[in-house]
Formats: C-alpha cells, sequence, structure tokens
C-alpha cells in the first residue's frame, strides 16, 4: 500500500547533510520516547558517513558515493555547525 506522502511528487531530495540535520531535529523535538532512537541513531550513521567525507576523503575511491559527496564537501561550515549540534544534543540528552 502506497500512502500520499510516499508518491514521487510528493518526495523532496535533501543531501547527506540535510539528512543528519533532519535526524538531529528529530532527536531534539521528539516527544515520543520511541523516536529518539530514530533521531539519535540515525545522526549518528549519517555523521560517521560526513566525517568520512570530510576527514579521510575515502569518497574518491568509490564511484557510487562520489556525486553525494561532492554535494556537501565544500560546505565544511556547514557541516562543522551541524555537527557541533549533534555534540551539543549529546550532551543535553544524557
Amino acid at each position: 500500500m502506497i500512502f500520499s506522502y510516499q508518491m514521487e511528487y510528493n518526495l523532496v531530495y535533501c543531501n547527506l547533510l540535510e539528512h543528519f540535520l533532519l535526524h538531529c531535529k528529530i532527536w531534539d523535538n521528539s516527544a515520543n520516547p520511541l523516536q529518539v532512537d530514530v533521531g539519535q541513531n540515525g545522526a549518528q550513521i549519517l555523521l560517521n558517513e560526513l566525517e568520512q567525507i570530510h576527514f579521510a576523503n575515502t569518497w574518491r575511491y568509490q564511484n557510487y558515493k562520489r556525486k553525494a559527496a561532492q554535494t556537501i564537501f565544500f560546505q565544511k561550515k556547514s557541516f562543522f555547525r551541524c555537527r557541533r549540534f549533534f555534540i551539543v544534543l549529546q550532551i543535553i540528552k544524557s
């Protein structure tokens, strides 16, 4: 069964950095204790990927990830701001 919000005309593209920020916001704003893991765990997985792109540059050797990495590689200021937000959430929520 497909819901209306799953139809392609309702989908919105976001890059890896925006997806990471979305998970951080879910983690920060969720009043449902069952959704905390969705935000926190999703953000942690995406942060690991973002750190690989920004610190290790491993994306150069992975063709299937190259375009996604190139889209955000030069957004370093935004990356570090989002990363700082994640670290603050870890401190506040623990």
